[in-house]
């Protein structure tokens, strides 16, 4: 008997898997540390994408409707990256890693786009399975900060990015569920209360400006009802029992570490992220254009590859290997600028701008809002996210991406690509 499967379905099962590799392998590969190489087959399944992309004109699909101004958006910022590199070209090694690195998520995205079912159901069923994970390597393993990840494993470094993107996607879709009806009041406050632990004993304190833009955001495209105040109360008992929290588990922390004072001093300080004289987060054009030194680099870049570093495979750029120690590579904000100037930053922002308004524009033309306002919330969030870390560069930025594609997927594909109003 022979067993014949559709391209649809191997699309979906493709799609299926790097989700599962994601919230898998991290967890594996700290108890098997060569389990961390199944993160390489998410390059294999994203070749089989593209190439899917292309059979029978799939890709045509992409330029209607209104996922067409995102289609058309990553081509310009693709083909302004690859001239600007050619232009630079010193590694062609290099340049094909770069692109990898780069612009796998775009397939990811449109693939999600076209073949995608489903919606947030596997981040639900997860979220109890992670904060207990939390709670095992915290009490029972003894891990601290920076060692936990929960779901995604507990090496050193490796695990708070995930960690926080979990959050996010979780916090974002119970605020926004709950305002609309969906979630019980019980519900919400069990996630909310568990974020906040996770979070201080994680020391994501990050998170805490996170939960209050989203609920501000949360507030903002959602009709008024009197659960917003309670919305701000929980946020602000949260806010303050997590701090208190997270000062018990690391007792050496700053006691004025989250005055205005020492906040305004910590965006500001040329000491950057170590306090070193690496790069800052929030002052990191600066010190980027010392690095660049010429107009012409400041606008467009060195290219990609010219400061690429795949440390597993051994390739180093001779860039890094010059200015390793500001940790240009810790945030992805700092990546793209080096590589792809003003120009390119500008052109790679303004894509989760554009996925903004986009989903702004179809939440008027369905009937279920409560999706397309918890994916503009996390299109606002992803900023916030490259500027903070490199997740979005990394193996995790998958999580972003295919919550970014869900207002974009229906089954009524045809539809939805025209962008024409229907009842769900």
């Amino acid at each position: 008997m022979k067993f014949k499967v559709s391209k649809l379905k191997q699309n979906e099962l493709l799609i299926q898997y790097i989700l599962i590799v994601d919230f898998s392998v991290g967890l594996i590969s700290s108890f098997i540390p060569a389990a961390h190489s199944l993160f390489y087959t998410i390059d294999l399944a994203n070749i089989l994408l593209l190439m899917n992309l292309f059979y029978k004109g799939n890709y045509k699909k992409l330029f209607t409707g209104l996922v067409k101004p995102l289609t058309i958006w990553v081509f310009v910022f693709f083909s302004y990256a690859l001239i600007i590199s050619l232009l630079n070209l010193k590694s062609p090694m290099l340049l094909l890693w770069a692109i990898r690195n780069n612009f796998r998520y775009f397939v990811f995205f449109f693939s999600c786009v076209l073949w995608v079912k489903g919606g947030l159901k596997l981040f639900e069923r997860l979220t109890w399975v992670n904060f207990f994970t939390v709670m095992f390597e915290f009490l029972i393993m003894g891990k601290r900060q920076d060692w936990i990840g929960g779901i995604f494993g507990f090496i050193g470094g490796d695990v708070n990015a995930p960690l926080n993107i979990f959050l996010i996607v979780i916090t974002t879709n119970s605020i926004i569920c709950y305002l609309n009806k969906k979630e019980s009041l019980r519900l919400f406050l069990l996630k909310s209360a568990s974020s906040f632990i996770i979070s201080a004993i994680a020391e994501l304190k990050i998170f805490y400006i996170e939960y209050a833009m989203i609920t501000v955001f949360a507030l903002l495209i959602t009709n008024f009802t009197l659960k917003k105040v309670l919305v701000i109360f929980v946020f602000i008992i949260g806010a303050l029992v997590s701090i208190r929290i997270l000062y018990i588990v690391i007792p050496r922390l700053d006691p004025d570490f989250f005055t205005v004072t020492h906040m305004y001093r910590y965006v500001t300080s040329s000491q950057g992220y170590t306090s070193t004289g690496d790069m800052n987060r929030f002052t990191f054009i600066g010190q980027c254009n010392e690095l660049l030194k010429t107009g012409r680099h400041i606008l467009t870049g060195l290219g990609l590859g010219n400061c690429e570093v795949a440390t597993n495979i051994g390739w180093y750029s001779e860039f890094y290997k010059l200015y390793s120690y500001t940790h240009y590579n810790w945030m992805s904000s700092s990546f793209i600028y080096l590589e792809l100037g003003l120009i390119g930053m500008a052109l790679y922002f303004c894509f989760f701008i554009i996925v903004f308004i986009q989903i702004r524009k179809k939440q008027w033309i369905i009937v279920d809002k409560t999706k397309c306002q918890v994916c503009s919330i996390i299109a606002l969030s992803s900023i916030v996210l490259i500027l903070y870390n490199s997740s979005m560069r990394g193996n995790y930025g998958y999580l972003v991406y295919y919550v970014l594609s869900l207002p974009f997927v229906s089954d009524k594909r045809k539809v939805m690509l025209k962008g024409e109003k229907y009842d769900s």
